[in-house]
């Protein structure tokens, strides 16, 4: 059968380079390249969010191994089984040393997908197969083939796949079997050496109090310690102090990195109720059935748990769920300051009734801080100067207020007095003519995801679910005359 032709994409097919600034992971990469002790563990798998260093691990494996590499960027595209094989065929061919180049026969569909995997045993020098970004792939023939090639693994050939999220691959089976080795946030995450040298090296002079304050707040995630860098840089000596202070999840940078990265992938189902449980420090099944009102915890913990966004400390044998503290955030900011208030307050009663009284009395006094207007545990940094129109340091900031709180005519306000930019309500304007997120950027000179990240704040600021419901509520609040 004539099978149809795709172009190969070269820059999909290369080792991508390395970041210009990054820290080496010598411990990550002798696990991933020796095993003396355990020959046999041939498949390495990464899982983590975006954001915390895989393909820079990957860069250097590739770098350190002795043979050949052959590396595919996997795209939604790839879902395609004769342009993902076109491609592992390319990378092979790359990569091959000796031997037929793989996947010559004239097949189409997953025949020719697994005819290119097997070809790697042709090959005289070991092969590393390196599959990035897996979690675009979604189609079950894919996963078939690789299941298949993954229970048969040649011996020459080691396989890394870095992913996002967990995949549908039997890697219960390879666990047990000693093949694995699998590196998830908890080891890829930057320790606090690691972490002070990536801060020293992005042009960061912190003193031992303040670093350990960032430290905490980034908890090893690599991508934000970069953008607090970026963020901070830009700020003049004086203004360094009070961003320092008000450094949270709701950073522009952070806030712009955790939507298009992160928060965007969530199902549109469970999105409130991960806004939800994000107000109380940590959460089970009964502190969920309680603030969300639904009996479906189980689902939104393992949908979380598999994109990676929760993690599980068991604590006196009872399981706690908790966000990255930038995550959580983010996440909280969403909500309208009224909501939050509610929630915090049915938090605190929560924690009473369990024994938790200082938890207890910590969101008391939040809850009483947001209904009286004040800063609540989820103010933001004072501005961040970006490109777009977006706050800027000591400008637009509002003392005690979030990232997007920016200043704003008297009168212009929203649910608890939080007031609207001017940044704001053009997005508002622009929103009543039914313009889209790529027609209101090219409009206002800014980025699809800096919309998104106006337009989420806009919706935290009014309680609003929806365009619709945004633009009802604006007008009933004066914000523009549209």
């Amino acid at each position: 059968m004539q099978r149809p032709g795709f172009p190969v994409l070269r820059s999909k097919i290369r080792v991508p380079p390395l970041p210009e600034v990054f820290i080496a992971r010598r411990h990550l990469e002798d696990q991933a390249l020796a095993y003396p002790e355990a020959p046999a563990r041939r498949l390495i798998y990464l899982s983590a969010p975006p954001g915390y260093g895989k393909t820079t691990v990957l860069c250097r494996i590739a770098q350190r191994f002795a043979g050949k590499t052959a590396w595919v960027s996997l795209d939604r595209t790839d879902n395609d089984r004769d342009r993902l094989a076109d491609h592992l065929a390319a990378a092979l061919f790359r990569a091959r040393t000796s031997g037929r180049a793989a996947g010559d026969a004239d097949l189409s569909g997953p025949d020719r997908l697994a005819q290119v995997l097997y070809g790697v045993e042709s090959q005289e020098e070991p092969i590393l197969l390196v599959l990035d970004d897996a979690h675009t792939l979604h189609d079950e023939g894919v996963f078939d083939t690789l299941r298949a090639f993954l229970a048969y693994q040649p011996e020459n050939c080691r396989i890394v796949i870095a992913s996002r999220e967990d995949l549908p691959l039997p890697m219960s089976a390879h666990r047990q079997t000693d093949r694995l080795l699998e590196l998830r946030a908890a080891e890829l995450r930057a320790n606090d050496s690691e972490a002070r040298a990536m801060l020293t090296r992005l042009g960061v002079d912190l003193d031992p109090p303040a670093l350990a304050g960032v430290l905490r707040k980034t908890a090893g995630w690599w991508s934000c310690l970069k953008l607090f860098a970026i963020s901070w840089r830009q700020r003049r000596p004086e203004e360094r102090l009070r961003f320092l202070e008000h450094f949270r999840g709701t950073d522009r940078f952070i806030a712009e990195f955790l939507l298009e990265s992160l928060v965007s992938a969530l199902p549109s189902e469970l999105s409130d109720s991960a806004a939800v449980m994000a107000v109380p420090d940590f959460f089970n099944e009964a502190l969920y059935t309680l603030l969300t009102g639904r009996d479906d915890c189980p689902r939104f913990i393992e949908r979380l748990q598999r994109m990676n966004v929760l993690s599980l400390r068991p604590d006196e044998g009872a399981a706690r769920y908790r966000y990255h503290p930038l995550l959580r955030d983010y996440l909280r900011h969403q909500l309208a300051r009224g909501r939050r208030a509610e929630l915090h307050r049915m938090t605190a009663q929560w924690f009473t009734a369990n024994g938790f009284s200082d938890r207890a009395a910590r969101h008391t006094q939040f809850a009483g801080r947001l209904e009286r207007g004040g800063a609540g545990p989820d103010a933001g940094a004072a501005g961040s100067a970006a490109p777009g129109g977006g706050p800027t340091a000591g400008r637009d900031a509002v003392p005690g207020g979030s990232a997007a709180a920016q200043a704003a005519p008297a009168g212009v306000a929203a649910e608890g007095g939080v007031p609207f930019s001017r940044r704001e309500r053009e997005l508002l304007q622009a929103l009543s003519q039914g313009l889209s997120n790529d027609e209101i950027a090219a409009r206002l000179f800014i980025s699809t995801g800096t919309v998104k990240w106006h337009l989420n704040n806009i919706y935290g600021k009014l309680g609003a679910k929806s365009r619709t419901d945004a633009l009802s509520k604006a007008r009933a609040a004066g914000l523009f005359n549209g």
